[in-house]
């Protein structure tokens, strides 16, 4: 282990990869609609312009739904006219401009056929304040918070955090997660207006080994092979430990106090909840295996692709090819179904 706290600059995998292989995140953002339509439906509004954060945006292909949602109900209950900012944030780094081509051609596109609606993009890390001081209606964060604004360490026996059994990784990760925790809270307790609502899904630890946890199995034991064979140097090995880590319920809890208030911020509703494995579903169908193991091998890249490029270097794209190409053996070899396990947050603005 090496104490090299990094901040993360890197995002998903860009050129619109992680829009065409992020649709197993869409199957947890389903789980989260009708909240999401409830909270729109209460939030208190005067004679200003509505205003929609979307925070952890990526390249906007699971935001259309979602947004779309919010404004529909929204503008339901306050003027089908009244005019919708809906800022979309992620890292400097993100794919911004897959963004803009979803929200142009995305047949879900909630700018499509709907004049009035102003949407607007900021690279900038939630981690700090994003957005003016009490200007936000509703908030929208999904599949973001779980990693953290820097790495911690960097672990020798295993990519994430999360699964590591080396008490100071374990330590290290879970102190800059609760750090982080309550940055991204505070800060969003700062942009939200007075009855305001913030809606999170997150990736959570259940307290025990589930079958999500090869999805990381998988690609650490892909890269150990590849150090095996003389791809990936020692040092490469150990710098690839991905700035995340999946909190439990009672961490996710841990910075509000009595009546459940941090900072202004108000636990209305919070719930485990799973993102169903849809490519299980297909492969039951079809017993195509080797689809299954495609499938999730596109959707690791999509997710772990500029974290492996960091540590190996921008010409090490061949590499990153040879890990995911044995990546995608492993998962075919033994196909199991991955369910993700999830938390559903609300949160009000109280103040």
């Amino acid at each position: 282990m090496t104490n090299d706290p990094k901040a993360t600059n890197t995002a998903m995998e860009g050129n619109g990869f992680y829009n065409k292989h992020s649709s197993a995140q869409a199957s947890g953002i389903a789980r989260m609609l009708g909240l999401l339509e409830a909270a729109a439906n209460a939030i208190t509004v005067g004679e200003e312009n509505l205003v929609i954060a979307d925070y952890g945006s990526s390249q906007g292909r699971n935001s259309m739904v979602p947004m779309g949602l919010a404004v529909s109900t929204l503008r339901a209950k306050h003027g089908s006219k009244r005019p919708v900012l809906v800022y979309h944030t992620d890292l400097p780094s993100n794919d911004f401009t897959s963004l803009f081509q979803a929200l142009k051609d995305d047949p879900n596109s909630y700018v499509r056929n709907n004049n009035g609606v102003y949407p607007a993009a900021i690279g900038r890390s939630f981690f700090d304040t994003i957005l003016p001081p009490a200007h936000v209606h509703l908030g929208w964060n999904s599949w973001a918070v779980h990693w953290l604004s820097q790495k911690s360490v960097d672990a020798a026996d295993h990519a994430s955090p999360t699964l590591s059994v080396d008490p100071a990784v374990r330590k290290a990760a879970s102190e800059q997660s609760a750090l982080d925790w309550r940055s991204f809270l505070a800060a969003r307790a700062s942009e939200l207006r007075s009855g305001g609502k913030l809606l999170c899904l997150i990736i959570i630890d259940p307290g025990k080994r589930v079958n999500s946890d090869m999805l990381w199995q998988h690609l650490w034991d892909a890269i150990l092979e590849a150090g095996r064979d003389g791809l990936v140097t020692p040092q490469q090995q150990l710098q690839i430990t991905f700035p995340l880590w999946y909190r439990t319920i009672a961490e996710l809890r841990a910075p509000f106090g009595p009546g459940n208030i941090f900072n202004g911020l108000q636990v209305e509703h919070i719930e485990a909840t799973i993102a169903p494995d849809l490519f299980w579903e297909d492969f039951k169908k079809t017993g195509d295996a080797t689809q299954f193991g495609k499938s999730w091998a596109n959707t690791m890249r999509a997710i772990a692709a500029p974290t492996i490029m960091a540590a190996l270097g921008d010409d090490a794209t061949g590499l990153l090819d040879a890990i995911c190409a044995r990546y995608e053996a492993r998962v075919a070899a033994q196909p199991v179904r991955y369910d993700w396990n999830l938390a559903a947050v609300v949160l009000a603005k109280t103040d």
